[in-house]
């Protein structure tokens, strides 16, 4: 079993923490960023329309930009679009959505550029995650996309019966990069949970129909079928399976009685409690809907969420920040179930990725390569000074290490370590010994320690840099091992480095420190810091409370800012 953690050690390292984190209720974090949602579309706020319509294109006016949803059945061999509803619109252009490097309006875009990113399609059945089925789509460019008017075309499993749906605004729907956009179908049921602040609202009746056209059967999204994206000009019937398809920006059947599907097969069977999930946060697109979805509980996001929200995304990116190597496949499944457990429970949810986050620095592959790199430069060199404004301005020592030598260094003790699997001791410790070989040879640590020094300087100079982590025994036994040649200087710079008080006294400097060199990506005082004030704060107040990052709110604090969640 290839985890970052074993099970002895997962239980050691986060048990305490689970406990500690549901005995805190959150409120708003000191440092973090406060999320924009997407407001709930109410029956109080949707306008039903049933005037037919051919075609509703983006010079056409509606009040204050507001979408119109358009519903385009097949009637006795004719189209026959009808406007069902009146709603706000929730990703309306703005200037910043426009700029030079957005998409322009009503661009033709290639397809995967826009893809179905998760698929629910059992709500408010007893048991339900969710009162109503969704549609979850995401845009994999770089570019603001204007889906005014894009044609969401939908039929069960055999084709047999369909519609097609698009929203038209005289203001454009955008879409940002990497942003998703969450609709809602079928009316409210008592079972479940509500889906949180959905974009569109699409009604499962539908209002009467004027004189002389037929009325619109009621409708939801199968539990087994298909869903295919188009452009606003295209004319092709939902219950056609249209591939290939040069129109087609995105196809996915879901479900195993699906016969219509990109690639080798549909996704997986979903049911009421599962949904059919785009890996990596929707930015997988290998046109295999087989190989492309994962069946996972529902865990809808909308035009405010980003891809770190998705918890697959979410994990991923501390296996790449934290431990610099993708992730092996049983410890990915793992951590991400911990994740979407209790997705109904907002709360507890937030627990859940604040431990997830917190064991990657906790875990044994951690602590035996980054945090290792952090104590061998503090004993080499000691601390560095950084000047804090946090009750009033004074100097501080902090962590001497920078980030551009963390992070090669990290990296090069890392190479191949996968706890968990066979290997990874012997593979772990060949990296140390080599890696620590080098480095005592760099000229920044012979320049520091040169050969002229005797055994007890070299010795004394290490225990002092490291704040005295030696007891008398233990620095005259390796003073003595030094001078009989019975240890090199490698190994006296390591077993210092590894010592266990060393590893207690350093670990909660080294978690703030954490905070900004893994999930930041930058030194503490780094731009849009100019000294080491934030540093000095998050230290102060995770020593208040005695290393309980939960209840201090530091690793919640820093996955929810702003500058975290923009870099995705």
């Amino acid at each position: 079993m290839t985890r970052i953690l074993s099970k002895s050690a997962f239980i050691a390292a986060l048990s305490l923490i689970i406990l500690a984190g549901y005995a805190v209720l959150f409120g708003s974090s000191s440092g973090a960023a406060e999320l924009h949602q997407a407001p709930h579309l109410a029956a109080s706020n949707t306008t039903n329309f049933s005037a037919p319509v051919g075609s509703l294109t983006r010079g056409q006016a509606t009040d204050a930009g507001e979408v119109r949803i358009v519903v385009t059945t097949n009637q006795g061999g004719n189209l026959l679009s009808r406007v069902v509803a009146t709603v706000p619109n929730p990703g309306v252009m703005t200037s910043e959505d426009t700029s030079s490097s957005a998409a322009a309006p009503n661009q033709t875009a290639a397809a995967g550029d826009i893809v179905f990113s998760q698929i629910y399609a059992s709500g408010g059945l007893v048991g339900s995650t969710f009162q109503n089925n969704f549609l979850q789509v995401f845009n994999r460019t770089n570019n603001t996309i204007d889906i005014n008017s894009w044609r969401f075309h939908i039929s069960d499993a055999n084709g047999t019966s369909g519609l097609t749906i698009s929203f038209a605004s005289s203001r454009g729907i955008g879409i940002p990069a990497h942003r998703y956009l969450l609709i809602q179908f079928g009316d409210p049921s008592p079972n479940g949970s509500p889906v949180p602040n959905p974009d569109f609202i699409v009604p499962g009746t539908f209002p009467p129909p004027p004189p002389g056209f037929p009325p619109i059967p009621p409708f939801n999204l199968p539990t087994s079928g298909k869903v295919f994206l188009t452009g606003p000009a295209a004319n092709l019937s939902a219950t056609s399976c249209p591939l290939p398809n040069p129109e087609v920006i995105d196809l996915v059947g879901y479900g195993s009685t699906n016969t219509c599907f990109e690639g080798t097969g549909p996704t997986a069977t979903i049911n009421n409690t599962t949904a059919a999930v785009r890996k990596n946060g929707g930015l997988i697109d290998t046109d295999n809907n087989a190989n492309d979805f994962a069946v996972r509980p529902p865990t809808p996001l909308n035009h405010t969420s980003r891809p770190i929200d998705d918890a697959e995304f979410f994990v991923r990116q501390h296996y790449s920040d934290f431990l610099n190597r993708p992730p092996d496949a049983s410890g990915l499944s793992f951590w991400v179930d911990q994740i979407p457990a209790c997705v109904d429970a907002q709360p507890c949810l937030d627990v859940r990725r604040i431990n997830v986050s917190a064991a990657f620095f906790l875990s044994i592959e951690f602590q035996e390569t980054g945090y290792l790199v952090e104590r061998l430069y503090k004993t080499s060199y000691g601390d560095a000074t950084g000047t804090s404004t946090v009750g009033g301005a004074h100097q501080i020592s902090v962590p001497i290490v920078r980030f551009n030598e963390f992070l090669p260094d990290t990296q090069q003790i890392g190479q191949g370590v996968i706890i968990g699997d066979p290997n990874a001791p012997m593979i772990l410790e060949n990296n140390k010994v080599a890696f620590i070989d080098q480095f005592v040879q760099r000229t920044r640590f012979t320049t520091a320690f040169p050969v002229s020094m005797t055994s007890e300087q070299f010795v004394d100079t290490l225990n002092t840099n490291a704040g005295g982590a030696l007891s008398q025994a233990q620095r005259d036994q390796l003073v003595s091992d030094l001078s009989t040649s019975a240890k090199t200087r490698a190994q006296v710079l390591r077993a210092v480095a590894e010592d266990a008080d060393l590893v207690n006294a350093e670990k909660n400097r080294a978690f703030v420190l954490m905070q900004y060199l893994g999930y930041l990506r930058r030194n503490a005082n780094d731009a849009p810091d100019s000294d080491y004030s934030g540093y000095d704060f998050w230290l102060t107040k995770l020593l208040q409370f005695n290393g309980n990052f939960v209840n201090a709110e530091m690793v919640k604090a820093f996955i929810s800012s702003s500058e975290y969640r923009q870099r995705f």
